[in-house]
């Protein structure tokens, strides 16, 4: 324990070395409150990214159904299947599904 103090004493004597060490220090802040930040700002372009991808989903999602509401309206005036296909951009398939699950 008293070499300890000893070299401690020594080292915090020597100006040189206390400059060197509050350098390496201030230097280790930097770097992490560099990483910090940039991991703040990949969180936050993570979360519009996927904010932005969501509402796109979403908006494609709701035209889908519209086309397929749509589809069943014309379904019932008797509209021919490749008139529907046309309008709506769906597939006759799709149109046929549609029909058979009413």
């Amino acid at each position: 324990l008293g070499k300890a103090h000893r070299v401690y004493r020594t080292f915090t004597a020597d100006d040189e070395l206390m400059d060197i060490a509050e350098a390496r220090e201030k230097w280790q802040r930097d770097v992490s409150s560099r990483l910090r930040s940039a991991e703040q700002r990949g969180k936050e372009e993570g979360m519009q990214e996927g904010m932005q991808q969501g509402m796109q989903q979403g908006m494609q999602q709701g035209i889908q159904q519209k086309a397929r509401e749509d589809a069943l309206k014309m379904l019932k005036r008797g509209f021919p299947l490749s008139d529907i296909a046309e309008i709506t951009g769906l597939s006759e398939q799709e149109i046929g599904d549609l029909e058979r699950s009413t």
